[in-house]
């Protein structure tokens, strides 16, 4: 087991290295310059130099990267150039709401989408089956920004139920989470029913139901756990998508969190600020990737094994 998680942790080295690259050379292809920003309207060719060379800017681009991945082995992940203070700071003052809702919503995500595909796929009513899988394509089709100026509308702006802005308390947490979670429930809803379906027509499981075990046995201790490999893999990289879909939600419902954060820098040019954002949440995917291996490893030994 050790083997197979050190051979599983080393591959998020090019990983990370390769997102690095990445990120770095997209933030610096898009129009606009930071300095400029900073300096407001007309400013002096002088003061632009001087600013320029202050934030290492004039340096060539493979220096200029050179220099953030050595900050960034030594955890030094630049100054945000809107506020001057460290990137580390400012990513740790947002990073606990953005995952309190990410967080959130995962477990309102797995809740609803293996209950509804786990009672679609073992649903003797075919019109049960069709009308659970028509709501799971809704989930998915509806745009995450529209569902949550919907669920604003209705249970906040008619019902007054829940705060329009979310804040930090739970009721302030309740909509933004929803509104995360269903399109990545519908997506989960319609894998687990694929996998449970096919699972079902196993020899083992009609074995199972010769023995005269009851039929909620079978489903939840023999069908679902080995159906759980192909879900496993799309929550997965459902809770890395949730963490990217923040930026959305966030900017919705007026959340303090690393999704706001990112759109200020990106509209201010912050360099630094978007580096480390989007290095951050690379980090956090791959880490939750690598507890979905091991989490492989623990259902099917079979899978260390090969």
């Amino acid at each position: 087991m050790l083997t197979f998680l050190a051979r599983r942790t080393l591959l998020l080295i090019p990983i990370l290295f390769g997102v690095s690259i990445i990120t770095f050379l997209m933030i610096h292809l898009v129009p606009g310059d930071p300095v400029q920003i900073m300096l407001g309207h007309a400013p002096s060719g002088t003061d632009v130099a001087a600013l320029r060379h202050q934030l290492g800017l004039d340096q060539a681009l493979p220096v200029q990267y050179g220099n953030y991945v050595v900050n960034a082995l030594h955890g030094n992940l630049g100054t945000s150039i809107r506020s001057g203070r460290p990137v580390v700071a400012e990513i740790g003052d947002r990073f606990p709401a953005t995952l309190q809702l990410t967080l959130t919503a995962m477990v309102i995500a797995v809740i609803l989408g293996v209950g509804i595909g786990t009672l679609a796929a073992t649903s003797r009513s075919r019109f049960i089956d069709n009308l659970l899988m028509l709501i799971a394509t809704m989930g998915v089709s509806l745009p995450t920004f529209w569902l949550g100026l919907l669920l604003i509308y209705f249970f906040a702006l008619q019902l007054g139920w829940f705060p329009v802005l979310s804040d930090t308390s739970l009721r302030g947490l309740v909509l933004p989470a929803i509104t995360l979670a269903l399109p990545g429930a519908a997506v989960l809803a319609r894998v687990t029913r694929a996998s449970l379906v096919d699972v079902l027509h196993q020899d083992y499981i009609r074995t199972a139901r010769a023995k005269g075990l009851t039929r909620s046995r079978v489903v939840w201790r023999h069908a679902l756990r080995n159906g759980l490999i192909v879900v496993l893999t799309i929550a997965g990289l459902q809770f890395g998508g949730l963490m990217a879909g923040s930026v959305i939600v966030e900017t919705v419902f007026g959340r303090t969190g690393l999704g706001s954060f990112v759109v200020n820098a990106i509209q201010a040019r912050d360099y630094p600020d978007i580096q480390g954002v989007v290095l951050v949440i690379a980090s956090f995917y791959v880490v939750i990737n690598l507890i979905i291996d091991v989490l492989y490893g623990l259902i099917n030994p079979r899978i260390r094994v090969s």
